[in-house]
């Protein structure tokens, strides 16, 4: 189901009525959790290369909407979706940072497996 909605807060609705707060929290995340992601880059399978790339585009995707108008454009609803999940309102950047992170900790998990093997 297709229902913009302007999010000025978190996931779930969370600091929704501290601008500063829901602003500046995902900027600082964003900034501290970046480097760390990009350390060694190259050397990383190119699953884990995949999955940095969707979860740092899609973060900074939201980061970038917060800055520019305090707020992130959700659209996307599922209503039939079990318990609370129906109720929550998505955007493309918050899917990329769900798959991204998911592919990286599989990744991660596939590669510690294959070292211990």
């Amino acid at each position: 189901h297709f229902s913009p909605l302007e999010n000025a807060g978190l996931a779930g609705g969370v600091c929704r009525d501290s601008k500063e707060l829901s602003r500046d929290l995902p900027c600082l995340a964003f900034t501290l959790a970046a480097p760390a992601l990009l350390a060694n880059f190259s050397k990383k399978s190119r699953a884990e290369q995949l999955g940095t790339a969707l979860l740092l585009g899609g973060s900074a995707g939201n980061v970038y909407d917060r800055i520019r108008r305090s707020t992130v454009t959700d659209m996307l609803q599922f209503p039939k979706a079990p318990g609370r999940l129906k109720q929550l309102v998505f955007n493309p950047a918050d899917f990329a940072i769900l798959i991204g992170s998911a592919v990286t900790a599989g990744a991660v998990l596939r590669n510690s497996i294959k070292k211990e093997g």
